[in-house]
């Protein structure tokens, strides 16, 4: 390592901060795999890193620096690679034990002044009004405002109120509650910058679900094989491939806890200047609806925002790999407390449960999925798929067989990063903290998402190739024409239709199951130069994954955790089964290129970017990815040829989970907002250069003519004018788009015409696909049946539209969906226990609302704030607070009332 002692090399240090403990105990078979952590990355110049500062020896990412390490760091750049592997391994875990006592020794300092004294609020009136001011967010002004008019009306001898808000506020930080403390960790310094991890100790996360009153009633820890009539079927992630599998790696007596995550970044503001990147954790053990309320959903942390100095730093390779190390070293950081050898013990219903945790999936759009399978995020890179190693030119092509298609694995995946080529499978040079990380496969763990998928991804390029188709065979007058008919359609009641673990998918689906874990730190650069740095981008995506296992390694207990619940307690090993995200998301977590253009975009598997329309593979010709097959590649520096970052993935040494399945496809981004916007701008397209814009202008006006109704959003002024639809939105145009295309345009003879009864085709298969793919529970013909009407939708699709797409239809999600979502579902239950429809509303809870009540300064200490205040009025107000008595003097009536003069009331 070179060293400067000059202020200004020392200005552009990169120092990593190691762990508070080591990912998992020394009993556990995979430790050294673990504690290698992530730490790998190229060998960078003094010119190119500027006096890199490390904490940690490694041989591939910014060392965690000790005494040992400077004395030895002559004799460590002699040693082979292999050996620098496993010095680091080993420097790793005792720099975290030499860590641990300061680091403790602050948490428990800052965790003591902030719940010293205050057990709770001094009365009911203190208590309804700080439950006034945090449940409608309203400001220390108004609050005040308040105080005021309360005491001037009140005519007390002595108000039972604070002085001020702000004296309320403080109050509710001091109150003891154990399970809501808010925690920060340095997790980066780089660029003259602190990269801060706000987050909740991800065990405390899973007490709090276990403690919502209901619970119990919605939670399983066995496996069951659902089958009716001899048919296998898929419902809760109880009922899945992974579920059983998993659960036969664990101790007898010991309950499997299922652990999914689900991550995305998001803007602040409208404006879009600020971005905040959380990730939360819910139990796959909770069945779906109850997971999917927003309760059951659980803040881990916030992530941190790597920024680069600058334009050239923000493109700089070097800068992406440290944003794709800053990602999986922030996820070994969270996560890592998992994977304790004895498990934990976690009450629940007042019974203790000996539990081993495992991270089961990962809810993800697809971006998302690449960062976690740390794949190559470009639907143009030679294998753009995140699950398996089909081809870019393959992507559009169902016709593929299952020999056709390579599924991304741990195994596959190392292999070629051991080897150095990992971009020749579109992986990132990046070491894959999933690898290590047991029971889990990264590139099947992040699950497409049907929102995504369908909702905002297929059905949006449909419904534009739609568009397109007609406009270029029958002119604007006929997508008019459509439009007007969209005006046509009336509301009616209940028309728009909405979806529905260890808590089922319905009940885990609600608000109050969904656990903030923790506000993952955003890492800016200090210039665009820096932006776009390869090393900023790197320090970013260790920053994150070294948050990720920060705040879930104290899940992996090697004795599991016993958990109450109903007043049992559970022996329980807690495990991440999937993660939820989008796209670019799932490729955080996965840390694969998140470029559509890269070799091998897919995060879930080795397919090339020629390959992503090609629907015609079969399994033999899409190699998954996993943790074996990626850790091969970064450990040989060759993560670029499977497009993955040169980051070590923190889930790598994560038990039972593999990332690259895990950041599952999500229907809302793969859908909605993906596939369905594509197929309406094709559509708009294919009719413009067919007819000519009056047919589009016909659509418009048809739209317009569709009335409102119940639950069915309508379009007064037509579509074609909106720019930006939500989610929603584009499911209200689903069910109209096929009565709006319908006898549209009258057929021509000529050549290639794409007739209007294939573009009504389209939609109806695509509304029958879509319909399928919102079952609460799948039998095994069922999931077959789906995969046809995916298969049936996606040849028409491609057939009518393939030509109107500059990449020829090389989409990532047109991929995903085909090839992968029915594996998902067989992996880890139906697909509404992991769509980010549900997720997606936290942001306003969570980042939105509470950052107005921010003075801007230190946002991330003050919403983590707001938010415990939020959780403590809920726990407050199901507790019965003693009144305190108080004396009373009536002044005046309030009103007078006659009992005569009842009847006009009536």
């Amino acid at each position: 390592m070179i060293q400067d002692n000059s202020e200004d090399n020392r200005n552009n240090e990169i120092i990593y901060i190691s762990d508070d403990e080591p990912m998992f105990s020394s009993r556990s078979n995979e430790t050294s795999d673990i504690m290698q952590g992530i730490a790998r990355g190229p060998s960078l110049t003094f010119e190119k890193f500027a006096s890199i500062r490390y904490e940690e020896p490694a041989s591939r990412e910014p060392k965690f620096e000790t005494d040992e390490s400077k004395s030895k760091s002559d004799e460590t750049k002699t040693k082979t690679k292999t050996e620098s592997e496993s010095k680091s391994d080993k420097t790793e875990f005792e720099s975290d034990k030499t860590d641990n006592e300061s680091d403790e020794s602050e948490e428990s300092e800052s965790a003591e002044e902030e719940t010293e004294t205050i057990p709770k609020f001094p009365n009911n009136t203190y208590s309804d009004l700080m439950t006034l001011i945090i449940q409608h967010n309203l400001n220390n002004k108004a609050g005040n405002a308040i105080i005021r008019f309360f005491n001037k009306h009140s005519n007390l001898p002595t108000s039972p109120l604070p002085k001020n808000i702000e004296q309320g506020r403080k109050l509710m930080d001091r109150m003891k509650l154990i399970n809501l403390l808010n925690k920060e960790k340095v997790i980066l310094k780089y660029n003259n910058k602190d990269y801060i991890i706000y987050y909740r100790p991800i065990i405390n996360c899973i007490k709090n679900i276990l403690s919502i009153k209901d619970i119990h009633k919605y939670i399983t820890f066995n496996f069951k094989n659902d089958q009716t009539n001899n048919n296998r079927n898929y419902n809760e992630q109880y009922t899945s491939n992974w579920w059983a599998r998993t659960e036969k790696t664990l101790p007898t007596g010991s309950y499997l806890l299922s652990i999914i995550l689900y991550s995305d970044a998001s803007t602040t503001d409208s404006l879009g200047k600020n971005t905040l990147h959380p990730i939360f954790v819910t139990l796959g053990n909770i069945i779906t609806w109850r997971r999917n309320k927003p309760d059951v959903k659980q803040l881990l942390a916030y992530l941190p925002i790597i920024k680069a100095k600058d334009d050239t730093q923000k493109i700089s390779e070097e800068h992406k790999n440290i944003v794709r190390r800053t990602f999986h070293k922030s996820l070994k950081f969270l996560l890592s407390s998992l994977y304790d050898d004895n498990g934990i013990e976690l009450e629940l219903n007042n019974s203790i449960f000996w539990c081993f945790p495992r991270i089961s999936m990962i809810i993800s759009d697809w971006p998302e999925a690449c960062t976690f399978a740390l794949t190559y995020k470009s639907t143009k890179s030679n294998y753009p798929c995140h699950f398996c190693l089909v081809s870019k030119e393959d992507l559009s092509n169902i016709n593929l067989n299952s020999n056709q298609i390579e599924p991304r694995s741990h195994n596959n995946m190392k292999l070629y990063y051991k080897n150095n080529t990992g971009k020749n499978v579109s992986i990132e040079n990046v070491r894959n903290f999933f690898w290590s990380v047991p029971n889990i496969n990264i590139y099947a763990a992040t699950v497409p998402d049907r929102m995504h998928h369908l909702d905002l991804g297929l059905f949006q390029h449909q419904l534009n190739f739609t568009k397109i188709l007609i406009n270029k065979q029958c002119g604007k007058s006929f997508i008019d024409k459509m439009n007007n008919r969209v005006k046509l359609i009336h509301h009616y009641k209940d028309l728009k239709s909405f979806p529905n673990g260890n808590i089922i998918t319905w009940r885990r689906n609600k608000p109050d199951v969904k656990q903030l874990l923790a506000y993952l730190p955003i890492i800016k650069a200090k210039d665009d130069t820096q932006k776009i740095s390869e090393e900023h981008k790197n320090i970013v995506r260790r920053t994150f994954h070294k948050s990720l296992k920060f705040l879930l390694s104290s899940l992996y207990d090697d004795n599991g955790i016993e958990l109450e619940l109903n007043n049992s307690i559970f022996w329980c090993f807690p495990r991440i089964s999937m993660i939820i995200s989008d796209w670019p998301e799932a490729c955080t977590f996965a840390l694969t290129y998140k470029s559509t253009k890269s070799n091998y975009p897919c995060h879930f598997c080795l397919v090339s970017k020629e390959d992503l329309s090609n629907i015609n593979l079969n399994s033999n010709q899409i190699e998954p990815r996993s943790h074996n097959n990626m850790k091969l590649y970064y450990k040989n520096n060759t993560g670029k040829n499977v497009s993955i970052e040169n980051v070590r993935n923190f889930f790598w040494s994560v038990p039972n989970i593999n990332i690259y399945a895990a950041t599952v496809p999500d229907r809302m981004h793969h859908l909605d907002l993906g596939l369905f916007q594509h197929q309406l701008n094709f559509t708009k397209i294919l009719i413009n250069k067919q007819c000519g814009k009056s047919f589009i202008d016909k659509m418009n006006n048809r739209v317009k003519l569709i009335h409102h109704y119940k639950d069915l959003k309508s379009f007064p002024n037509g579509f074609l004018h909106l720019t930006l639809l939500t989610a929603s939105e584009y499911r209200s145009l689903m069910k109209i788009m096929i009565f709006i295309v319908d006898e549209l345009y009258e057929d021509s003879g000529s050549l290639n015409f794409i007739k209007n009864n294939k573009i009504t085709e389209v939609y109806l298969k695509w509304n029958k696909m879509y319909l399928l793919s919102r079952k609460e529970n799948y039998e095994k013909s069922d999931v077959t049946l789906l995969q046809e009407s995916i298969n049936k939708w996606a040849k028409l699709f491609i057939e009518l539209f393939k030509e109107h797409s500059k990449s020829e239809l090389q989409f990532p999600k047109l991929h995903s969906w085909v090839f992968h979502i029915c594996s998902s579902i067989r992996e880890f239950g139906a697909i509404n226990g992991y769509t980010t429809e549900t997720y997606e509303s936290l942001h306003k809870d969570y980042v939105k609302k509470p950052y107005k009540l921010t003075n801007k300064k230190e946002i991330e200490k003050q919403i983590m704030k707001i938010i415990r205040r939020k959780a403590i009025i809920t726990e407050s107000s199901s507790k019965e607070i003693p009144k305190t008595p108080i004396a009373l003097k009536y002044s005046k009536k309030l009103y007078e009332f006659c009992i005569q003069n009842a009847e006009i009331y009536i």
